[in-house]
């Protein structure tokens, strides 16, 4: 409680400097509220359903050769941990370097870096 206290008094005071040294409150973090909020809630939301999703169908996919490999059921988890650990990596990888190139436009890269971060 102390800490926060300290916390909120230290950026109050950040703050008061900053409007004396001609900056502004709107200068400060403002965040997000309204339509923009929900867009984000969203998009997390998606996201998260999108992840859970993936990881339900390469668990159907790992239990499918599990059984017709009659592997135990650590291995099969070994294995699942692997693919979407390389799949993981892949799509990020391939999302980054279309994000890094010349080619594309501003809007293009902020969506993939938010697809990127999601």
């Amino acid at each position: 409680w102390a800490l926060e206290s300290a916390k909120k008094k230290r950026q109050r005071k950040e703050s008061q400097e900053r409007v004396a040294s001609g900056g502004s409150e709107k200068e400060l973090y403002q965040p997000p509220g309204g339509l923009e909020r929900t867009v984000q809630v969203c998009q997390i939301t998606c996201s998260f359903s999108f992840a859970w999703c993936s990881l339900l169908a390469c668990h159907w996919y790992v239990h499918i050769y599990a059984e017709i490999y009659e592997w135990t059921d650590i291995w099969a988890k070994v294995v699942m941990a692997m693919i979407v650990s390389a799949g993981s990596f892949v799509v990020i990888s391939v999302f980054d370097k279309v994000a890094d190139s010349e080619d594309t436009s501003a809007k293009v890269d902020r969506a993939l870096h938010t697809l990127i971060y999601a």
